[in-house]
């Protein structure tokens, strides 16, 4: 499985933030579960519990953060051969639920 964030610098530093910090945010995220980045904004990590937690974990970053949604330029998964958007899914369900 790989998950991978794009953080657009010059929207968090408007808020407050940079790039880097918002990485940051994510790897102490997915270390909880052993999970460190191949590359930055880069998680990949082998089919089993602990990955499928992570990655579940992940889909809340929006809910949980305030600045995720508006500082995210990119967000996919890899997962079965295939690339996803996740940023299209949580949309997707963010409007579903009445978000």
């Amino acid at each position: 499985m790989i998950m991978v964030f794009v953080f657009n610098d010059k929207k968090a530093r408007a808020l407050g933030y940079s790039a880097q910090t918002c990485y940051e945010a994510v790897n102490r995220l997915f270390a909880r579960y052993g999970i460190y980045p191949a590359s930055q904004g880069v998680y990949e990590a082998p089919d089993n519990q602990n990955t499928f937690t992570a990655f579940g974990v992940a889909q809340r970053l929006p809910f949980d953060n305030d600045w995720f949604l508006k500082v995210i330029d990119s967000w996919t998964s890899f997962e079965d051969g295939c690339w996803g958007d996740c940023l299209a899914v949580h949309y997707k369900y963010a409007k579903i639920n009445g978000r």
